[in-house]
């Protein structure tokens, strides 16, 4: 079994495993077309982003993040096909430190890669940047398994990202993250055969070293043999907030410290977990 898991328990936990870590995207849609192209000459780039969540206090409250401590990691590799275009393949993990309701003994999962087109500010005025990117996740892993070996039964995805950011002054900072998926399966149904999530960040830069950050995730997916007006909007995890600091040891690198609640809860040591980025620019 590799992730069957109970959706709520676990809801940051499948954000890593059905979409994409929001924090690839904020750190680089916030990006200038100066910065992504200050060298002409450099075609491969080269990001690691992880992400580890500490467990909640108590596992039997509704809508609390994880009650296990999990790391999620993304290697992003991307070439530029021209200024404004270029290819990527994305590697994704997520490796639990704690017994889940799948596994008594600490264990990772390696998730399906996703090979995507990227164009990049194909909208533009002086305050409003709009990205997107095309992508498909062949079911290479064995998180391609059917449902009934603990896989997601997801043989095939494939679907479209956005990117908004929209520069309000000299400190502010907001956008808005889009993706919607498609999931078909050769072995029987799929966990979900249509989902996606939309993610608003507000950043506001208090220094040159640091930032604070805000990120409100909203989520829904489709399940198989439903009608097709039947959407259920907090599966397979609730709709979250995240609010921390963020420190810039230069213009790529940075290390981020947020608080993770549900939008339906005040955040308290029982229903909050603590959660710790870092985001690499190695090439």
């Amino acid at each position: 079994m590799i992730h069957r898991l109970e959706h709520k328990w676990q809801p940051l936990v499948l954000f890593f495993f059905w979409c994409t870590p929001n924090f690839a995207d904020v750190r680089s849609v916030g990006s200038s077309a100066a910065s992504r192209h200050s060298q002409n000459d450099q075609k491969v780039r080269i990001s690691f982003l992880s992400q580890t969540m500490s467990p909640t206090s108590q596992d039997r409250i509704p809508d609390a993040p994880s009650p296990n401590s999990y790391s999620s990691q993304v290697l992003w590799i991307r070439y530029d096909l021209s200024e404004d275009t270029r290819i990527g393949y994305w590697q994704r993990s997520t490796h639990y430190f704690q017994p889940t309701s799948t596994s008594q003994e600490p264990f990772l999962v390696l998730r399906n890669p996703r090979f995507e087109l990227e164009k990049i500010d194909f909208w533009k005025t002086s305050r409003w940047k709009m990205s997107y990117h095309l992508y498909v996740q062949p079911g290479l892993t064995p998180e391609a398994r059917p449902l009934s070996q603990g896989g997601s039964g997801k043989s095939l995805e494939e679907g479209i990202r956005t990117y908004q950011s929209f520069l309000v002054n000299a400190q502010w900072t907001a956008g808005l993250i889009t993706e919607t998926t498609h999931a078909t399966s050769f072995q029987g149904p799929p966990l979900a055969d249509f989902y996606g999530s939309a993610i608003l960040w507000i950043d506001r830069f208090l220094s040159d070293s640091f930032s604070q950050q805000h990120y409100f995730t909203l989520n829904f997916q489709h399940l198989p043999n439903t009608s097709w007006y039947e959407i259920a909007y907090q599966y397979p995890l609730p709709w979250t907030m995240q609010n921390g600091i963020t420190y810039h040891w230069n213009r790529t690198n940075t290390l981020s410290l947020l608080v993770t609640h549900s939008l339906k809860t005040w955040p308290t040591f029982k229903n909050a977990s603590l959660t710790f980025w870092i985001t690499l620019n190695l090439l």
